[in-house]
């Protein structure tokens, strides 16, 4: 119940920022269409995800590319586009790509040089698969050797108890 009237509350109130994640996503031509409309006619600041690009020709004025560590923001789709293609042939071609990373807490960054070659990518998955073995190794080590700790303590235990519990016991005889 409360939910319902949260709903409701958010549905006649104008927030300051829409955020729309492919809102053309199962939509006829004509709902887009009225979609687009409501969208030009809004007030406030939209952030709109979508791969149509009608949508964003007729919504969009300030568009953003986001690649791996860099956010650029572009006046004209053509341009930001261009930027997109540019960064995903240097991928194609393995050509190294420059990250802007932040590095610890110091708000401190840092340039890397990438690369996001195929064979780079495969060394990459193949160093990571080789630390998880090791990983295992280790771990499959450590258990082998806590089982035969295991097994020798109890070995030691076991003659003394073999012994105590013999049956045919002597006058005189002592137990060792």
């Amino acid at each position: 119940q409360k939910a319902r009237v949260i709903f409701a509350q958010l549905t006649y109130s104008c927030p300051h920022l829409l955020i729309m994640d492919e809102p053309t996503n199962f939509l006829d031509l004509e709902t887009v269409d009225s979609l687009i409309a409501a969208c030009n006619k809004y007030p406030g600041a939209m952030l709109l995800v979508t791969h149509s690009r009608h949508m964003l020709h007729s919504c969009g004025n300030i568009y953003l590319s986001i690649t791996p560590g860099q956010f650029k923001f572009f006046g004209d789709i053509k341009s930001c586009e261009r930027a997109t293609y540019t960064f995903i042939n240097e991928l194609e071609e393995g050509g190294k790509v420059k990250i802007n990373s932040v590095q610890g807490g110091s708000g401190e960054q840092k340039e890397e040089v990438e690369e996001f070659s195929q064979e780079a990518i495969m060394r990459r998955r193949q160093a990571a698969k080789e630390a998880i073995e090791a990983k295992e190794q280790e771990a499959l080590n450590r258990k082998k050797a806590e089982a035969e700790a295991k097994a020798a303590a109890e070995a030691k235990k076991a003659p003394k108890i073999i012994k105590a519990a013999k049956d045919d016991w002597k006058v005189g005889e002592k137990c060792q």
